[in-house]
């Protein structure tokens, strides 16, 4: 939810936010209601870490712990967006939210030198697909409808994988260590830009996503959790993307391969060791 919706929505008189998240999304909307001094109650299942939930609480508002999976604590959260007064506020299934992310393109194409060709592809991580359906959705506003789009999850956490293949959302139990991508279903709406637009389902196991992350920290100096770990594994592992049919090589011409680095509210230097003990790295 960019900032800018959320005010307008202080803006109609709403008293109170609630929100699901598995733990980024609900930080976001803690802050923004902070700085309109709103209420905020944020619902997150029990697989959000401590550290998460003691960050969206030092925004002031209130965590509740809510079922052992997003879904569960996404319906608490919706039915409590019923009360008069209250706005909800989905983690990734919401047009509002949306455009935020396809603001993301319109940077990268005033960003590019002027007269340089455009990306040959956008790589991203997909838990419900809210940051999917923005970015597909920039590509069509500033006339990129051909860049393709790979949409990287880890295994036990591929609604979207799942729904591609079977050509309708469908639902499952997620698990595995990348847990802000664990979400139940996509949104109805990747099924509608998978229809219209070239997306690129890839899957990879949690030891990628991991090394992701802790190659990423290595280069970088930057801490992301295994979620975002899924997307910029394809940057250290060439195999990874080239099950897209697209390869970061640059021998073949065209424009830059972006790489979107989202989701670092859950990661820290001993989350990481752990992650990396647990998937043998």
């Amino acid at each position: 939810m960019s900032f800018k919706a959320i005010n307008a929505v202080h803006e109609r008189g709403v008293s109170r936010f609630v929100a699901s998240s598995g733990g980024n999304a609900g930080l976001a909307v803690a802050y923004a209601a902070s700085q309109l001094s709103i209420p905020c109650r944020v619902f997150v299942p029990s697989t959000t870490p401590a550290s998460a939930r003691s960050l969206i609480e030092s925004y002031g508002a209130e965590c509740v712990v809510e079922g052992d999976v997003y879904s569960e604590a996404d319906a608490l959260a919706r039915r409590e967006g019923e009360e008069d007064g209250v706005e909800y506020f989905s983690a990734y299934d919401d047009p509002e939210l949306w455009e935020g992310h396809a603001s993301i393109i319109s940077e990268i194409k005033e960003q590019l030198p002027s007269g340089s060709p455009k990306p040959r592809a956008i790589i991203l991580s997909v838990g419900g697909g809210g940051l999917l359906c923005g970015v597909v959705e920039g590509l069509h506003k500033v006339g990129w409808e051909d860049v393709p789009v790979v949409a990287m999850e880890t295994e036990l956490a591929n609604c979207f994988a799942r729904a591609q293949e079977a050509g309708k959302i469908v639902e499952m139990r997620p698990g595995g260590i990348a847990k802000s991508l664990g979400a139940s279903r996509a949104a109805e709406q990747t099924m509608v830009w998978n229809e219209k637009h070239d997306i690129r389902s890839v899957v990879i196991s949690d030891q990628s996503a991991v090394m992701g992350c802790d190659e990423f920290q290595k280069k970088h100096r930057m801490l992301v959790e295994p979620a975002c770990g899924a997307s910029v594994a394809t940057m250290f592992d060439s195999s990874l993307l080239e099950r897209s049919g697209i390869s970061m090589d640059e021998e073949g011409g065209g424009g830059p391969v972006v790489v979107v680095v989202c989701g670092g509210a859950m990661i820290d230097c001993d989350v990481l060791k752990n992650y990396k003990k647990e998937v043998g790295l």
